[in-house]
């Protein structure tokens, strides 16, 4: 790894705990514990506040948040992919805000991943398996309308009388 991987490395591994000592750092990233003094060291001149305590507990001062700046096409296509689970089973909040924060991730890519994920938005389709696939139908005919279901209803003559999980249908 060089440099900068590891400064980055060890930033988001220190917001992602509430504490690191300087020998955890060091294991993590096969560095020599003098490097890691230096390397937080240059984190700080960068403007990172990074504080300690006397037992070499390092942490990131709390309110300090670095987005992160760019991702691989592979972190990139599994949010993507996540994207088309999350419209096909969540309610419309979490929708949203998952394509907000989605938005915000495609705007750090470059423009050849963003093609990238384009294409494959183009191209992913949600395959419900087949043991799912009628506790889904029900679950749509629920959200329905009431005109719709009694339209489904007299196409299918069938009665919804139970939602997924077994949970009565307050509505028959």
């Amino acid at each position: 790894m060089n440099r900068i991987d590891i400064l980055f490395g060890i930033l988001i591994l220190l917001q992602s705990k509430n504490y690191l000592t300087g020998e955890c750092i060091a294991e993590r990233f096969g560095i020599s514990i003098r490097t890691v003094y230096r390397d937080l060291r240059a984190l700080g001149e960068q403007g990172v506040p990074i504080d300690f305590e006397p037992q070499k507990i390092y942490f990131v001062v709390k309110g300090y948040f670095l987005p992160p700046v760019s991702f691989s096409s592979e972190e990139a296509n599994a949010l993507l992919l996540m994207e088309a689970l999350v419209y096909g089973f969540a309610d419309k909040s979490i929708q949203q805000h998952y394509s907000t924060a989605l938005n915000k991730v495609k705007a750090v890519l470059g423009s050849q991943q963003k093609e990238k994920l384009a294409f494959l938005n183009n191209n992913i389709r949600l395959q419900i398996p087949a043991c799912l696939q009628q506790d889904l139908i029900i679950y749509r005919c629920y959200k329905m309308p009431l005109r719709l279901k009694k339209l489904f209803r007299s196409i299918t003559k069938t009665k919804i009388t139970k939602l997924a999980g077994g949970k009565p249908n307050p509505l028959v």
